[in-house]
């Protein structure tokens, strides 16, 4: 089973996902310092020590800083990541995207370059890819956060989902803090952002399964309530062989009828 990891931070759900057997296509992440961290223990990569592209599986889609001075590049602030591709070391052929590595940079720049690169989409969409999965920054949605509809990370579930579109997995998988289940209030209406993020994944043709779910009950040490959204490809959905039980939890009368009852 191949998957790719979005925001992977430091490796910890692409951790459960290895365990379960899937392999890495490819990952990213934006954050340079989650990364050394991530290519460290995945790719037993030292990138204090390794300075040549060529060298590494760990690449960056922009920097301000040459592969030489990678001690920059590690503390290098993500917000001012260049978009002019300034340093970038992918290449047209797509092989940093399939070789199991890490991507550095913003998701939002990534789908861009992808969507410039329609042979690269073609290769990846032909792996037919099993799972696309990820943890958008969640701050914003947070109930300990400043909860902020219009918070500019609150867009990042939607670039996952465009990322979905462009490479086309069976599933997808994301996971969100359960605050992300409390509506935002603007002037005296209700806000969901969990269901407007389903209806997104139903509108692209997955048949998306909202989960309210804790970790404590999945032989985790830890009380760690989480939202969970599953998506099916419509067409693997049809052919899956699902108990009553199963197809019942699918069966949102809302979503459901947005993807397979629409036809």
């Amino acid at each position: 089973m191949k998957h790719i990891e979005l925001f992977a931070g430091c490796g910890g759900l692409c951790l459960g996902l290895e365990a379960a057997g899937f392999d890495l296509e490819f990952a990213n992440e934006l954050s340079p310092m989650a990364a050394e961290t991530f290519a460290y223990n995945f790719l037993r990569e030292d990138l204090q020590k390794l300075q040549k592209p060529t060298d590494r599986r760990t690449k960056w889609l922009g920097s301000h800083f040459a592969p030489e001075n990678m001690a920059r590049r590690l503390r290098e602030d993500p917000r001012t990541f260049p978009e002019d591709g300034t340093f970038c070391e992918l290449d047209d052929d797509g092989l940093a995207l399939s070789n199991g590595g890490l991507i550095v940079g913003n998701l939002l720049a990534l789908n861009e370059w992808l969507a410039r690169r329609p042979k690269i989409i073609s290769k990846l969409r032909e792996k037919n890819i099993d799972l696309i999965s990820g943890g958008p920054p969640c701050q914003s949605f947070s109930l300990a956060g400043l909860r902020e509809k219009n918070n500019e990370k609150n867009s990042l579930p939607w670039a996952f989902a465009r990322c979905v579109d462009q490479i086309r997995p069976k599933l997808m998988l994301l996971e969100n803090v359960t605050g992300i289940l409390r509506p935002f209030n603007e002037n005296g209406q209700k806000y969901y952002a969990w269901f407007e993020i389903a209806k997104t994944f139903a509108g692209l043709g997955y048949v998306p399964l909202p989960l309210h779910v804790n970790a404590k009950f999945a032989g985790v040490a830890q009380n760690r309530p989480r939202f969970i959204l599953i998506g099916v490809r419509k067409d693997i959905f049809r052919v899956l062989d699902l108990n009553q039980t199963e197809r019942k939890l699918f069966e949102a009368p809302v979503l459901f009828q947005m993807t397979v009852e629409k036809e």
